[in-house]
């Protein structure tokens, strides 16, 4: 229930979920282009959810007061500062990801792991759209897919993925599949190896090299690198 609360609130969106024994993993994409579209009240309300003032006797996170939603909506620098941690992703363990078929191989690699992901949910893209798509309806940040992609040819992407990883010969790749790696600038092979081997080639931060190199910790004090083996394969992709 934290999560699908959290989901809820947050400026973040939830694109995948795997729950395993004693850990769970998560796919999130910050959003403060939607964030910049909530007024003041509504910053105010969902802070207040996410660090509630109040509690119910199930220790459930009471509706704000007029008093509580104004100690932080008349305080223009309390509102910014919320603002930017509403879609602030700081999990000590997350992993950064740059790259669209970066993204879409670390999905399928959760999809494709030999645990029970039930709890799992494929958000399709709707046509390539822009913009923001608020979710207005309660349930979670933004109706976004987390890339231009139908549920369709992401499960038929998922299931010829995995008879290749079960496979000891790599098969051709199918003509209807051939757009969705030209549009994620990689070939079939760099696709599988991504997905088989996504926590060897990446660590905090996954994406193209040049990317990873580019990017510092929040601090600004810690310059990234790539990992010799993500650099000598995608650079073949």
């Amino acid at each position: 229930m934290t999560v699908v609360h959290q989901a809820r609130h947050f400026g973040i969106d939830l694109l995948c979920q795997a729950i395993l024994s004693n850990h769970i993993h998560l796919v999130l994409r910050s959003r403060p282009d939607v964030v910049a579209e909530w007024g003041d009240s509504e910053v105010a309300r969902r802070w207040l959810m996410l660090c509630p003032v109040r509690r119910d006797k199930n220790r459930q996170p009471m509706e704000s007061t007029e008093f509580e939603l104004n100690h932080i909506r008349h305080d223009k620098e309390k509102v910014a500062a919320v603002r930017n941690r509403l879609s602030d992703i700081s999990l000590a363990d997350a992993s950064q990801v740059q790259d669209d078929a970066v993204v879409l191989s670390s999905h399928s690699a959760r999809h494709l792991s030999p645990v029970d992901l039930s709890g799992g949910d494929v958000k399709s893209g709707r046509g390539g759209e822009t913009g923001p798509c608020s979710h207005n309806e309660g349930h979670r940040c933004s109706d976004k897919g987390f890339l231009p992609m139908s549920i369709a040819d992401y499960l038929s992407l998922l299931d010829w993925t995995a008879r290749q990883v079960r496979s000891d010969k790599q098969r051709a790749t199918p003509q209807h599949l051939a757009p969705i790696f030209d549009r994620l600038g990689v070939s079939s092979e760099v696709w599988c190896h991504l997905v088989t081997h996504f926590g060897k080639l990446f660590s905090i931060v996954a994406g193209q090299p040049n990317q990873i190199d580019g990017h510092r910790s929040k601090s600004n004090t810690h310059r990234y690198r790539a990992r010799r083996a993500a650099r000598e394969l995608l650079s073949t992709a």
